[in-house]
């Protein structure tokens, strides 16, 4: 930019803003990245360019403003695009593990039917359930289900179960 500014003859502080800004290409690409990522105020940076011509300092603010608004903003999007992806897949995670965790719930509780059913006939009557879920043991089991069970609510847990109205629990 100094060669082509044709300003060899031009005052000692134009010359040495365009040097220490712009006196080689690299220290140009250093300029401009310092410009953009807040190491420099680009204000300065423009200013020996408007010294120059407007048009060479318009173009640095377009250089600035294209950088910041556009380039910056597909960056953003990139990320929010991925953290979205990230949600999404922790809830198919947590959609993985209730699955889990309702399969386990599933196979401790066919566990105690099967421990209830002595006869091994596959069904629990009325009076089966009463002495199933009266033994104190059974009920703190059952509230580690997430069931919470009392003396009131014998029947009524029962009639729940009882699927088909036979007045029994089946398998």
């Amino acid at each position: 930019i100094v060669q082509l500014s044709g300003l060899g003859s031009a005052p000692e502080q134009e010359m040495s803003g365009l040097q220490q800004y712009y006196g080689s290409i690299l220290g140009g690409m250093y300029t401009l990245h310092r410009s953009v990522t807040g190491g420099l105020n680009w204000g300065e940076a423009a200013a020996p360019l408007f010294d120059i011509s407007p048009a060479l300092g318009v173009l640095f603010v377009l250089y600035v403003t294209f950088v910041l608004l556009c380039v910056l903003n597909i960056v953003t999007g990139l990320c929010v695009e991925n953290a979205t992806r990230m949600t999404e897949r922790n809830r198919e995670d947590v959609i993985l593990d209730e699955m889990k965790s309702r399969e386990a719930w599933f196979t401790e509780v066919r566990h105690l039917f099967e421990q209830a059913d002595t006869s091994k006939s596959g069904s629990l009557d009325f009076d089966d359930w009463i002495e199933l879920v009266s033994d104190i043991k059974m009920q703190a089991y059952l509230q580690k289900l997430g069931v919470d069970i009392t003396t009131d609510s014998f029947s009524f847990l029962f009639n729940m179960l009882d699927l088909d109205g036979d007045k029994t629990i089946s398998r």
